[in-house]
């Protein structure tokens, strides 16, 4: 919560008597700017997401359902792929909300085409991952330190790869696809699967879940696809 965070704060400090409320004015302020910085990132996937009526609360939807999965892997699991815990769980709620923003270059008639797509308008939509990709990394070049941009960034590029290298825009294969964006990917597909789209109705809990189960190690990284079962289970 807000109010251990500031006492951990102080505490971590050592702060007393008037040092105390000057610390505490300043992490205020910090925090201040990082909520500032939270609602820019959110409204900037809010944005993205606008232009498809279909989506509804997706990207708030994915969020939440990464933290949890996130929270759900054991440490050691990120200790062998390299990358801090509490980092992505600070971080992966709002980062993964960044996943689509590179559909905001795709044309209108083919993101929301009601039947399959040619192999060239398919072409066309797997670009929203690179486009995503360079529109987060041209923000990184003035704020290189920003956790969300930097892990939204490596989402946006990367969590359409399979975990059997089939994948796009690179075909990364295993652990060379990030864990943040295999765990996104997850659950992206899994919310596909429950709602409506243009193309397709929504099919239930149990459909979208034994889907997900028959792709354990072809799309899915076996690890988190079978800790995301048993968020459900």
């Amino acid at each position: 919560s807000e109010r251990y965070r500031r006492q951990n704060f102080l505490q971590t400090n050592d702060l007393k008597g008037d040092k105390v409320v000057l610390e505490r004015n300043l992490y205020d302020k910090l925090v201040e700017v990082e909520n500032a910085n939270r609602i820019t990132i959110f409204s900037l996937a809010r944005l993205a997401e606008s232009r498809d009526k279909y989506t509804g609360n997706h990207i708030e939807r994915v969020g939440s359902l990464c933290l949890d999965l996130a929270g759900a892997i054991e440490e050691e699991y990120f200790v062998e792929n390299g990358v801090d815990k509490e980092l992505v769980l600070e971080t992966i709620e709002l980062a993964s909300t960044l996943h689509d923003i590179g559909k905001v270059a795709i044309p209108e008639h083919i993101l929301m085409k009601p039947g399959k797509l040619t192999d060239e308008e398919m072409d066309i939509m797997r670009k929203h991952t690179i486009y995503g990709y360079e529109t987060l990394m041209q923000i990184r070049e003035n704020y290189s330190s920003n956790n969300f941009v930097n892990m939204g960034t490596e989402i946006c590029r990367y969590h359409h790869e399979r975990w059997d290298g089939k994948g796009y825009p690179e075909g990364l294969k295993g652990f060379k696809i990030p864990l943040v964006a295999r765990i996104v990917m997850v659950v992206d597909v899994f919310d596909a699967l429950v709602s409506e789209r243009p193309y397709k109705k929504a099919l239930s809990l149990g459909e979208s879940l034994e889907i997900i189960k028959k792709s354990r190690g072809q799309m899915f990284d076996p690890v988190v696809m079978d800790h995301f079962i048993r968020l459900f289970d």
